[in-house]
């Protein structure tokens, strides 16, 4: 088995794993704490479908289904409420995942711009999901704006960090192709 198919079933089963334990805690007497899992089986599902990526897709998918494990489990109730840190996390490694795919710009400058814009509308939507889901599922996803804005300033710190580090090390960029003169 190659370190791709490894890679690829590593991820299917992170997958598998998110949404059986999202399925447990739904007919449990807390299903508003599966949420994060099957957000996590969710976007384990996009890496394993994700094209050519700069990172591990089962890095990506691991780190995502820990930090629902531990949102799930009530670990992050008490100390951090704040959840800033995981946003710069996460966003990073979305961008490192997905950074192949985004295909804008001519220049590594805006290469950088349209990662960190497609980076920012996924922090916006995930900030909708968790007030959406704080009205509708009775959630304590969302504790405010305040909250809110600092997440999606780490969302930006985080994709801008990425963004460059797979410009610079030429993980993403490459030269547009030459036109010919004639």
């Amino acid at each position: 088995m190659t370190r791709h198919h490894a890679d690829r079933a590593l991820c299917a089963a992170i997958a598998a794993g998110s949404a059986i334990a999202a399925i447990a805690l739904a007919i449990s007497d807390r299903p508003e704490r599966s949420v994060p899992l099957f957000v996590a089986a969710a976007a384990s599902v996009v890496a394993l479908f994700a094209p050519s990526t700069a990172i591990p897709r089962s890095l990506f998918a691991g780190a995502v289904a820990l930090d629902a494990a531990l949102t799930a489990g009530g670990a992050f109730d008490s100390f951090n409420r704040g959840d800033h840190a995981g946003h710069f996390v996460l966003t990073g490694l979305l961008v490192a995942l997905l950074g192949s795919m985004i295909t804008f710009g001519r220049t590594p400058a805006t290469r950088v711009l349209a990662l960190v814009g497609v980076a920012a509308v996924a922090g916006l939507c995930w900030e909708l999901f968790e007030l959406a889901a704080d009205t509708w599922l009775g959630t304590d996803m969302s504790i405010g704006f305040r909250d809110s804005a600092l997440d999606l300033v780490a969302d930006l710190a985080g994709a801008a960090v990425a963004a460059w580090w797979l410009v610079r090390y030429g993980l993403i960029w490459r030269d547009p192709p030459r036109t010919s003169p004639l």
